[in-house]
């Protein structure tokens, strides 16, 4: 058995889909920036693990501001992009969050997840 199908088997119990910005030139000559799927990149197999807890510390006190750092794991083969937008289904709820620079090792692809929103 490969070291993916192990994987895939016992360690990969969440799932996420990436959607990639793409340039798109209107009638008017303009150019918009859309957020489209990548075909070959949806409901893959993944681990996801926290890498920092939110932090507590509150600049606005208008807002319940979050900061959230995760960590994906997943298979080598997947094309992921710094800069992609990675929407992360774990224990049936899913959530967005902006791809860092893929970390390759033999076996599989680390992904730092960033979310930084309002609650």
């Amino acid at each position: 058995m490969e070291i993916s199908q192990i994987n895939e088997k016992l360690l990969y119990h969440d799932s996420f889909s990436v959607s990639r910005l793409k340039k798109q030139v209107m009638a008017n000559k303009t150019t918009h920036q859309t957020l489209v799927a990548v075909n070959n990149l949806q409901n893959l197999s993944c681990r996801i693990s926290r890498r920092n807890q939110d932090d507590a510390k509150n600049d606005n006190p208008m807002a319940n501001q979050i900061a959230v750092g995760l960590l994906l794991f997943t298979d080598v083969r997947h094309g992921i992009k710094a800069g992609d937008t990675i929407e992360v289904t774990s224990h049936s709820q899913s959530q967005s969050y902006l791809a860092g620079e893929p970390y390759m090792y033999d076996t599989h692809q680390q992904v730092v997840l960033y979310r930084k929103d309002d609650a």
